[in-house]
């Protein structure tokens, strides 16, 4: 990559969260220092990181992840079918997603080399992924679906200027129909807002 100049595009880990909350694995920057002689600090300065934001307006696999979910609320193991993670790549290729945003930041090189400090090489492998994430954060946009699915969630009106009452209705009707099979369970209900609630939790506790 350095020696011919050229970007590629690495995900902040092996999926994304099925909740809406993504964290950068600090796993996958140490991989990145595996194949330099430099200090890892300099070398992932080096590498120009640049995060990028990507923002569905509707999550095609949203109903599917439900179920895992709800084991997992409950300390339960949630045993996968066969193909079922293949079938949830096609849907989320294939399925739709409404508006889509793409949001490439500035490299982190300044925030990265203001960690010199750090001696200890997982503290500062933890604080860079931090630092993705919140570059993440604050520049993931916001749906109607996200702010309709927060003001649901906490039963309130705080963000009530970021959507019409057709959009709101809309996204109701959204969340009836993808829970079909969960009519009266509540906890579904929670868990399935709280995928489209995460991002804007997230960007209120980023750090600007």
């Amino acid at each position: 990559m350095k020696e011919k100049n050229q970007s590629i595009w690495i995900a902040q880990r092996e999926g994304r969260a099925k909740d809406g909350f993504d964290k950068t694995n600090p796993g996958l920057l140490k991989m990145f220092g595996l194949c330099s002689s430099e200090d890892l600090l300099s070398h992932l300065i080096s590498l120009n990181i640049s995060p990028v934001a990507i923002s569905y307006e509707y999550d095609p696999c949203d109903y599917l992840k439900i179920n895992e979910l709800i084991k997992k609320h409950n300390g339960e193991i949630y045993i996968k079918s066969e193909n079922e993670d293949n079938q949830h790549m096609v849907l989320g290729i294939k399925g739709y997603k409404g508006n889509i945003n793409i949001h490439f930041a500035a490299p982190i090189n300044d925030k990265i080399a203001a960690l010199s400090h750090i001696k200890n090489r997982n503290d500062l492998l933890k604080e860079i992924a931090d630092i993705i994430d919140n570059e993440i954060y604050n520049n993931y946009y916001l749906f109607a679906s996200h702010y309709v699915a927060y003001d649901l969630l906490h039963h309130s009106n705080e963000f009530e200027n970021e959507y019409t009452p057709e959009e709101k209705q809309s996204f109701i009707d959204y969340v009836e129909k993808r829970l079909v099979n969960f009519k009266g369970n509540t906890l579904a209900k929670e868990i399935f807002l709280k995928m489209y609630a995460n991002p804007v939790i997230n960007k209120l506790e980023a750090k600007t």
